[in-house]
């Protein structure tokens, strides 16, 4: 069931901008709700002669019903102001989305909405105030945290290339020429959601042409490749997702572009994921970045902290900080004295 306390406030807002805040600090209180975390998850497989039980081949989880009651309190609002609010939120025609906030955990999760039903809002002689029930269904089950971007191989600007050291009581010139060798074509970073993810990739050819771009999950060899040159500042976005498969090539659509002989979509796993990127020619000139929104199949938990122990780099999106440790360079570049002038 959703977590009712004085810590978690949810916010259901339509898409025609309509929005009712409802918690413990708000006259709209939550008392009860069903169906948050308890769904049927349908398991497929079939008989095999010789062999006992059934082979999986598939799962598919059902939809999400979310039932909230809840009572209007407090002198600040009138019995008819707090129904119209409800009806005008909560209205069956208008799609919305349902929004958990954590004060004390920090976690944030929100999901898409229907009404199954319009909302039951009535009088209680018991209770002395007005009474209400909203019953809504979540075609997508799951729960989605806050997106995320993962920039693939990025090197963290720590030095300069060349860099000058002086060379103190040395018979050696007084500098040494420190360049990057090269830069790792992969990253690692955990997907800390419960549920495997689509992505949108952003490739930028930031110093030249790139011939033939492509993104591949080191762990399976799946990739998604692109059959074209991209000039200089070109920016080739990819968003990779179940039901929407979409290519842009600065803002115009290019999915002909898609190499479909040697393309396999894949999604972002839970767990560690190692996703690199290639190209025929000129690599190096390629910036890769992967924007993705970690999923959850329940709507407690806690969201992704700041990776101070982690070897993995990421930035989120409601913070704008790239987050790093001491492992970060090894992992994404390598410094060696290239020559001696």
């Amino acid at each position: 069931m959703l977590l009712v306390s004085q810590w978690v406030a949810l916010t259901y807002r339509n898409d025609a901008g309509q929005e009712i805040q409802l918690g413990w600090n708000t006259p709209f209180v939550i008392t009860a709700g069903g169906g948050q975390e308890s769904h049927a998850n349908n398991v497929y497989g079939v008989a095999v002669p010789g062999r006992h039980g059934e082979s999986g081949t598939n799962m598919r989880m059902d939809r999400r019903h979310i039932r909230l009651v809840g009572e209007v309190r407090g002198s600040q609002i009138d019995s008819e102001s707090a129904r119209y609010m409800i009806h005008n939120a909560f209205n069956p025609t208008i799609d919305g989305t349902l929004t958990s906030r954590n004060s004390k955990t920090a976690v944030l999760r929100h999901i898409t909405c229907k009404l199954e039903e319009l909302p039951v809002v009535e009088w209680s002689a018991a209770k002395r105030c007005l009474v209400f029930e909203i019953m809504l269904v979540a075609l997508d089950p799951f729960w989605k945290g806050r997106p995320l971007v993962v920039a693939i191989a990025q090197i963290v600007p720590r030095w300069s290339s060349p860099t000058y050291i002086p060379q103190r009581n040395s018979r050696l010139p007084s500098t040494m020429v420190f360049g990057i060798q090269r830069a790792t074509l992969e990253t690692r970073f955990l997907n800390q959601g419960n549920v495997a993810s689509g992505f949108t990739a952003e490739i930028r050819a930031r110093h030249g042409t790139v011939t033939n771009p492509s993104i591949k999950d080191e762990n399976t060899g799946h990739q998604i490749r692109m059959h074209l040159v991209m000039e200089r500042d070109d920016v080739l976005v990819v968003e990779n997702y179940l039901h929407v498969k979409r290519i842009t090539l600065n803002g115009e659509n290019a999915l002909h572009l898609l190499d479909a002989a040697e393309t396999q979509f894949f999604l972002i796993q839970v767990g560690l994921n190692r996703i690199g990127y290639r190209a025929d020619e000129n690599v190096s000139n390629m910036h890769v970045t992967v924007r993705y929104t970690p999923e959850y199949t329940f709507v407690g938990g806690f969201d992704p902290m700041p990776m101070a122990r982690s070897p993995y780099l990421a930035e989120n999106r409601s913070t704008g900080q790239l987050v790093e440790n001491p492992q970060t360079e090894r992992l994404l570049s390598r410094l060696i004295p290239v020559r001696r002038d």
